[in-house]
């Protein structure tokens, strides 16, 4: 890439918390192993079960990030802005005898989007140089399985309404992990996006982020959600779930 191209990409990137937390060298070898890729709207660049070829940032536009939960069903796990990089646990299991590890996730391009790729050749070499790296890597995917397990825990014991909020805390804790920390931010999601990410209904999700905006922890426009105040949108979830910790407790005695 240009000298002004990578300057720019350089910035937006360290603005996320893992790539801005990476030591210097690190953030400079990634970058300089990179290469960055145009996909046109609705273009695979990622095809679940398929061998792992790198790890990915967004620059530009969304991706839409899926696993197929039958051959007849894909899920939307995320929409991916940019700042936020995929593709680490395929990369991470990967070992030279290791030929039956597949990507899980798959990936498309939701409109025209840039996308910065580091091959697994390049990502292997960065390991052998530097084995330490090896836990900077580890921690994108930990992060990421740390979010999974809690919004598997919370869709077992949720309402619909305290499942959403929580849902919406998640997606904006997951901008803020790959851009600027703000208290609040926009999401780039239509209602349609949210009942597909939360597995509630397109009904539903029109009635509780009307309650949330009511409540002044939403603002809702054209294919936007902004969020207001994050922690005050995790709060709402917490205080629902610490009523129903002492309304059981009251119960019990």
């Amino acid at each position: 890439m240009h000298a002004a191209e990578r300057r720019q990409y350089e910035a937006l990137l360290r603005q996320g918390r893992w790539f801005g937390d990476l030591p210097e060298e690190l953030q400079d070898a990634i970058l300089d192993r990179s290469t960055v890729r145009s996909y046109a709207r609705g273009a695979m660049i990622v095809l679940q079960g398929s061998s792992p070829e790198a790890l990915f940032a967004v620059l530009g536009g969304q991706v839409a990030i899926e696993r197929w939960a039958t051959p007849d069903q894909p899920v939307l796990i995320d929409v991916a802005a940019p700042g936020t990089w995929f593709g680490e646990v395929a990369l991470l299991l990967h070992t030279t005898n290791a030929a039956e590890v597949k990507t899980d996730l798959e990936a498309e391009a939701r409109t025209d989007a840039r996308i910065l790729a580091l091959p697994l050749a390049a990502y292997e070499d960065l390991i052998e140089e530097r084995p330490s790296h090896y836990r900077w890597f580890a921690r994108l995917a930990l992060e990421r399985y740390d979010m999974c397990l809690r919004s598997e825990t919370e869709s077992r014991v949720l309402s619909a309404e305290e499942l959403l909020t929580a849902r919406l805390a998640d997606l904006a804790d997951t901008k803020h992990h790959h851009g600027l920390w703000d208290r609040s931010t926009v999401l780039e999601l239509t209602q349609t996006d949210v009942a597909a990410l939360t597995g509630l209904s397109r009904q539903t999700v029109n009635a509780e982020l009307h309650r949330l905006e009511q409540l002044g922890l939403v603002e809702l426009a054209f294919r936007q959600i902004r969020v207001a105040d994050v922690e005050k949108l995790r709060a709402q979830v917490g205080s629902a779930n610490g009523e129903h910790r002492r309304d059981r407790s009251a119960a019990s005695r």
